[in-house]
């Protein structure tokens, strides 16, 4: 089993071992449905409903019988359909102020109920919310359960579903001290926005201030719409499969006032939808096709070259390329997960920081 798998299910078995005789059995699963439901104040038929899924997720993970910790280390596949009546029946008890999703504090009554800690509970929550909506549907909850028991990846929302796990460092190779880097190496780093893509960048210490100047360049002093240029690098995130730098740009994306739904749109690869505007379409479109096959339609190309001037056109292809490269980097060296600072970064580049 990944060491990452081990310490997350470790996390979950330390909450449901509430008698610490190292075993667990469908009742210690019930058991923390109860302890939503009466931390909720939620009604009885929600409650036995809640109960009821928790005993389905047991009976889906694990033979009848206790199950020991090693055992609880090899669970068996969950059907997508048992985690979305799951995240259903949660949403349902823990929603108490009917408005279809879980905001933070509503969150944190449910991880409590599991036995996790305020603090672990607000990190999951920041964690899971990747749009920074302020609040989780149903349907990112039940894709959160489902990266908890099927993803390797550290960077992903389900990783921290259950409180921080033992080895958080994931980096491939170290990041620098600040004893390793030359003086102006040294110096452009803490002036940058703390994040790691920085400082594993700034191991090619000679190149580093340079590929900063140019990132500060396409942030700050290109045509290209600030609106556009982040719906871009988000289309490339996603295609990419760069978690870091999706986490980033989500705040970047809001700093230009982008809309919750449209890049949920991008995230789900409906790059078509009517919440994003012709010229929105047109640029994810064009970056997507550029991403996978070098180049775009001729269809695609005109209908871009409608809303875009030949200078904003190569702008955008800048932006692809570089974000691409740090992409690469972000995902090539497993970074280790960073709070999005986005937005600090397009201020600091901008000057309005």
């Amino acid at each position: 089993m990944h060491d990452l798998s081990r310490s997350k299910l470790d996390n979950l078995f330390r909450l449901l071992d509430t008698d610490g005789d190292s075993k667990i059995d469908k009742a210690d699963f019930e058991n923390a449905a109860d302890r939503i439901t009466a931390r909720c104040q939620a009604g009885e038929a929600a409650g036995d409903e809640l109960r009821s899924r928790h005993a389905e997720l047991f009976d889906v993970l694990y033979p009848p019988g206790p199950v020991t910790r090693e055992r609880f280390h090899q669970p068996r596949p969950v059907p997508r359909e048992a985690l979305g009546r799951l995240a259903e029946a949660v949403v349902a008890v823990c929603d108490t102020d009917r408005d279809g999703e879980l905001d933070s504090a509503e969150f944190r009554a449910f991880l409590g109920g599991w036995g996790l800690a305020e603090r672990d509970a607000d990190m999951a929550f920041r964690h899971l919310d990747i749009d920074f909506s302020g609040t989780v549907s149903a349907q990112e909850l039940a894709e959160t359960f489902e990266e908890f028991y099927s993803s390797d990846d550290p960077h992903v929302p389900g990783t921290w579903l259950f409180g921080p796990i033992a080895h958080q460092q994931t980096a491939r190779i170290p990041y620098p001290t600040p004893d390793e880097l030359s003086g102006e190496a040294r110096r452009l780093l803490q002036a940058l926005p703390p994040l790691n893509i920085f400082r594993m960048a700034a191991h090619a210490q000679t190149v580093f201030p340079a590929a900063m100047g140019f990132s500060r360049a396409v942030l700050a002093d290109m045509t290209l719409p600030g609106d556009l240029r982040e719906l871009a690098v988000l289309q490339v995130a996603v295609d990419l499969g760069a978690t870091y730098v999706w986490t980033q740009h989500v705040s970047a994306a809001q700093a230009e006032h982008t809309a919750r739904s449209k890049m949920i749109a991008i995230r789900d690869g409906r790059l078509d939808a009517p919440c994003l505007t012709e010229a929105e379409q047109a640029t994810v479109s064009f970056t997507a096709e550029v991403l996978h096959r070098g180049s775009a339609s001729d269809t695609t190309f005109a209908r871009l070259r409608r809303h875009l001037s030949p200078r904003q056109i190569v702008e955008l292809l800048i932006v692809t390329g570089f974000y691409t490269m740090l992409g690469r980097i972000s995902t090539a060296l497993a970074l280790d997960a960073d709070a999005s600072q986005g937005d600090a970064v397009v201020g600091y580049a901008t000057g309005s920081a």
